[in-house]
């Protein structure tokens, strides 16, 4: 998932953390800077030095990736409301609205939700899904090792495009990738009803 930085600067200043505070032998103030701000990345055993650094435990900042997430990402709520209402028009002003908002700041959230608004235009009006759009999705799924809140609402909002040997494939990848999302309490309200409904 993207912005791990971008939440960690957050956390950082609130708790009043210079990045020279942070900054320790093995990671040094510009490397932090620069993730922060989405330039480069880092291992995961400086990542978790950071943590540690901070007094934050892993699970605790995957809850602030998903509060990030729903306060400065995504037009889930828009999407879910354009498709219930199987309004067209709509999906086709989200679509707008996500590609200005891509000019100023691109969004991997963002992009993946314009596919994913397009394909139901597609099925509304009866044409058939852009392939290679689908599987843009498809792969990032497949591609990510631990499936947060984030990919479980892509996965969730993408089943209508897909043939039932990918949504098998992605239900067995639903048991292996979604562990560690299972020992937050987000986790276990997100991920039970879909063990129930496979």
């Amino acid at each position: 998932m993207e912005n791990f930085g971008a939440v960690l600067k957050d956390i950082r200043i609130s708790k009043n953390f210079r990045l020279k505070d942070l900054a320790c032998d093995k990671i040094s103030e510009s490397t932090i800077s620069r993730f922060e701000n989405g330039i480069t990345k880092l291992s995961i055993d400086h990542f978790y030095i950071l943590l540690n650094r901070l007094g934050i435990s892993f699970s605790e900042f995957e809850e602030l990736v998903h509060c990030y997430y729903s306060k400065k990402e995504c037009f889930f709520e828009e999407l879910e409301h354009a498709v219930n209402s199987s309004d067209i028009i709509l999906l086709q002003e989200l679509i707008k609205k996500i590609e200005l908002k891509q000019k100023q700041e691109r969004s991997l959230c963002n992009f993946h939700i314009k596919l994913i608004a397009e394909q139901q235009i597609n099925r509304l009006v009866n044409l058939p899904y852009n392939t290679s759009k689908c599987n843009e999705i498809i792969k990032y799924l497949l591609s990510v090792d631990t499936w947060m809140e984030y990919e479980l609402k892509i996965f969730y909002n993408s089943v209508f495009f897909m043939n039932t040997k990918t949504i098998s494939l992605l239900y067995r990848a639903v048991i292996k990738k979604t562990r560690h999302f299972l020992k937050t309490n987000m986790g276990t309200h997100r991920v039970i009803p879909l063990y129930l409904f496979n």
